[in-house]
């Protein structure tokens, strides 16, 4: 099952602060549901410390958004639809040759989708995506390594835990896309107490 990043962990995204003058990020814990704010508002959480962010939107309302969608730049859309339908389990719902857009049964809301790099779309003309990565939350991060180096994706990253409480694994996508699998695992309590989140 495909999940946003850290969804299941954490309520929100970190807010920043500045400790001796160097910019830090500090990871939300993620609250009981019962706990959590009904009145609209997002709620950005530092452990020891609560904080409210009041969402940005038209007369002050909270900014909706129904659904997630990232495009990437593809000399062949249609080839890149295929890749992430065959090898991360998105079905295309819409090719055009020129764009393709792709959704994963398990989460309808993500979008990934292709345009072709010369199309008019984007605003200036781009040869291959660059400085973008794709991160995937799956149950089971060596199953799905096994299954793609077995068909011959480029792996560029063996899976591997990370002090932080992920797992993952790291392939090459479509027009040099970084795709990241990552699987939730219990973190390290020293690296948590040493970041000051134990």
């Amino acid at each position: 099952m495909v999940r946003t990043a850290l969804a299941e962990r954490f309520e929100v995204m970190p807010p920043v602060s500045h400790v001796g003058g160097v910019r830090h990020r500090y990871l939300g814990v993620r609250r009981p549901a019962a706990s959590r704010s009904t009145s609209g508002e997002s709620r950005c959480v530092r452990p020891g410390r609560g904080a409210t962010v009041a969402p940005l939107g038209p007369g002050g309302t909270p900014v909706h958004v129904s659904q997630i969608a990232s495009a990437y730049a593809h000399p062949a859309p249609s080839d890149a639809g295929r890749w992430v339908a065959q090898w991360l389990g998105f079905d295309v719902l819409v090719d055009l040759g020129w764009y393709v857009s792709t959704a994963h049964p398990d989460e309808p809301s993500l979008r990934v989708d292709f345009v072709a790099h010369d199309h008019d779309t984007w605003s200036q003309e781009s040869e291959r995506v660059a400085g973008a990565m794709l991160a995937l939350v799956v149950d089971d991060v060596d199953a799905q390594h096994e299954r793609c180096a077995a068909g011959g994706v480029d792996v560029l990253m063996a899976p591997r835990s990370e002090p932080w409480g992920q797992r993952r694994t790291q392939l090459r996508g479509p027009a040099g896309l970084l795709v990241e699998l990552v699987q939730a695992v219990p973190p390290d309590p020293v690296w948590l107490a040493e970041q000051g989140l134990a």
